[in-house]
C-alpha cells in the first residue's frame, strides 16, 4: 500500500497489558508528524521552543557580561597626578564566566590595558604612564575612556565614558602662595619705605 503525500508511515510502539507486542504501523498525517517532531526538540531542548517551531524564536539562554565604570563614578573629574580608574565587572549569567584575560581600556583611542591590573570582578590603573613611558602625557581637561570584556563564550560589553582631569589641589594651593606672599612682602616694604622717608 502506497502512502499519499500527506501521510507519512511512521512505526509506534504499542503496549499492552501483559507481555509487549510487537510494535505495529500506522499511518500518520504529516501534520501529527510534524507537530509530534516539535514536542519532541523541544523536550531535547528543555522546554525552549526550536526555531522554526510555532514560529517563535528560541529563548536567549545566556546575556552579555555587566561592566561599569566606578571610579570615578559616572565619568567625573580625576586629579592629574593621580589618575586612576577602576571598573567593576561580572557575569551575564552564572554559567557563563568572564575571559579576565579579555579586558581591555583605551584613553583618547590608545590602548592602555597593560597599565591595568585584573582582579576577579575588578581592574584598576592610571589612564597614563609614568613620564618615563613613551606614551603621551596626561593634559587637563577632558578625555574619552573605552573599557571593554567578554565572557568564555565570546559576549562582550563595552563601556564608555568622559572623564575630566583635572589640576591636583596642592599644585593650585602652591601657585596662590607665592602670590600671597610677594603681596604681604610688597606691603611691607611699601609701609617700610613710608616710615624712612621723611
Amino acid at each position: 500500500m502506497r502512502a499519499s503525500p500527506r501521510t507519512s508511515e511512521v512505526t509506534v510502539p504499542c503496549i499492552a497489558t501483559g507481555a509487549p507486542r510487537a510494535p505495529a504501523r500506522r499511518r500518520w498525517p504529516l501534520a501529527a508528524v510534524a507537530a509530534i517532531a516539535a514536542i519532541a526538540s523541544i523536550s531535547r531542548a528543555g522546554g525552549a521552543q526550536q526555531p522554526g517551531a510555532g514560529g517563535a524564536a528560541p529563548a536567549a539562554e545566556y546575556s552579555k557580561p555587566a561592566l561599569m565604570l566606578v571610579q570615578p563614578a559616572g565619568g567625573g573629574s580625576v586629579p592629574l597626578d593621580r589618575p586612576i580608574l577602576v571598573f567593576r565587572f561580572g557575569p551575564g549569567v552564572p554559567t557563563d564566566v568572564i575571559d579576565a584575560r579579555s579586558f581591555s581600556v583605551a584613553i583618547d583611542g590608545q590602548d592602555r590595558s597593560a597599565l591595568f591590573q585584573v582582579a576577579p570582578g575588578e581592574a584598576w590603573g592610571p589612564m597614563s604612564a609614568p613620564a618615563a613611558d613613551q606614551q603621551p602625557a596626561l593634559t587637563v581637561g577632558p578625555h574619552q575612556v573605552a573599557a571593554r570584556i567578554c565572557s568564555v563564550r565570546g559576549l562582550c560589553t563595552e563601556v564608555v565614558a568622559v572623564v575630566n582631569a583635572t589640576a591636583p589641589a596642592t599644585a593650585a594651593a602652591q601657585q596662590t602662595t607665592p602670590d600671597r606672599k610677594r603681596s604681604v612682602i610688597d606691603l611691607i616694604l611699601a609701609a617700610a619705605r613710608k616710615l624712612l622717608i621723611p
